[in-house]
């Protein structure tokens, strides 16, 4: 359920390294309640973030299909409502504060933070696919 003034909340969903209010390091996307029904691509090293809005409005009770690349010079970012066919062109690529600090361990995760209101809020997920790949 998107924001009705009373219930405000932030989706966050990617890699990153601790599940907190603010975070330190990840590469992410997000749809905030407080702000356009847009989903932000984010990229966030040492707690310094690069946001980029995909341009992609977010609906409620609507499929959709993200997909992160990340190497060690840019993240593309994808975000598709169900609709069938293929991904197509990134809606964003990054290309600075990309997380790769050595020793930081990241996992993949999904998150809803509620900063106002009563009402439940929740998220639904078909799947989570994380994967690495040697470049070597």
């Amino acid at each position: 359920t998107l924001s009705n003034g009373t219930d405000t909340w932030k989706l966050t969903a990617g890699l990153f390294n601790q599940a907190t209010t603010v975070l330190t390091n990840g590469v992410t996307i997000e749809v905030d309640s407080n702000a356009a029904a847009t989903a932000k691509c984010v990229c966030t090293k040492a707690g310094t973030a690069t946001t980029t809005d995909s341009g992609v409005t977010i609906s409620a009770a609507t499929e959709y299909f993200w997909r992160i690349n990340i190497t060690a010079t840019s993240c593309q970012f994808w975000i598709k409502s169900n609709g069938g066919g293929a991904l197509g062109n990134p809606v964003a690529t990054i290309t600075t504060n990309i997380p790769t600090n050595v020793g930081v361990t990241f996992a993949a995760g999904i998150g809803v933070r509620k900063s106002a209101g009563t009402t439940s809020r929740n998220a639904q997920f078909g799947y989570v696919l994380a994967y690495q790949r040697s470049e070597q």
